[in-house]
């Protein structure tokens, strides 16, 4: 009866997260417009309507999808702290005041560092990438011939999405690396000892999974590095805490 009695309890918090992701889906599909402007703005802010002020569609129905497409994915995004909160709900009355509080630690980590994520995207390297590929571009007044980008608002909107995509997977190896430390799973000799070689694979998943271009790569491979880095300082700080 237990067991019903739980996989009730699960039922209901899925159907919470279905609801809340529906009404964010029809709210941000209402305001379409709205939400596709706050995509493109980082552009509009870097060239300051000179050189880039517009978009074009090649398909009749490429609006219209990527509307649903913008609609669905901001309402993911923004219905995923609720689903936290639903896991937590159903998870709290099992567990040690130690795990709630670890719990709550890595809640608050994530979306500290994914609020962060989206600030450094948003605001540098998306403009940067799109600056550094603009700048191929030929006028006829600087060339013997014009060479000009028409930006299609489908691709845009991908690859927009796909760099958040990548960096938000990647954002969960710290995460993971906390909870494999905090289990003591691994030790931080581990990390420290084959230092090398995890910075080897950073930089070969950051070529397998950034578009294709040196700079994305780097930017993708340090900022996991980072953090990586980061994580292993903090823990041996707090090592040393421990002893004293």
């Amino acid at each position: 009866m237990l067991f019903f009695y739980y996989l009730n309890e699960i039922k209901y918090r899925v159907l919470y997260f279905i609801f809340s992701f529906l009404f964010n889906f029809f709210i941000w599909l209402f305001y379409s417009k709205e939400s596709l402007f706050l995509i493109v703005r980082p552009l509009l802010n870097l060239t300051k309507g000179e050189q880039f002020s517009y978009f074009i569609f090649t398909n009749m129905t490429d609006v219209l999808f990527i509307y649903i497409k913008i609609a669905l994915i901001l309402a993911f995004v923004v219905a995923l702290p609720f689903l936290f909160l639903q896991v937590w709900f159903f998870l709290v009355q099992g567990l040690y005041n130690y795990e709630k509080n670890f719990l709550g630690i890595i809640f608050f980590l994530f979306i500290f560092l994914f609020i962060n994520l989206i600030y450094f995207l948003y605001t540098f390297l998306i403009p940067f990438i799109w600056f550094f590929f603009i700048n191929f571009e030929l006028t006829s007044s600087e060339s013997l011939f014009g060479m000009y980008y028409e930006a299609r608002i489908n691709d845009y909107v991908d690859f927009m999405f796909y760099i958040f995509f990548i960096f938000c997977c990647f954002l969960q190896f710290p995460i993971l690396m906390i909870f494999l430390l905090y289990f003591n799973f691994l030790k931080i000799d581990f990390f420290i000892n084959y230092r090398k070689y995890f910075v080897i694979l950073f930089f070969v998943l950051g070529g397998l999974f950034s578009p294709p271009d040196i700079l994305s790569q780097i930017f993708i491979s340090c900022f996991i590095l980072i953090i990586y880095e980061i994580i292993l300082f903090l823990n041996l700080l707090l090592q040393n805490y421990i002893i004293k």
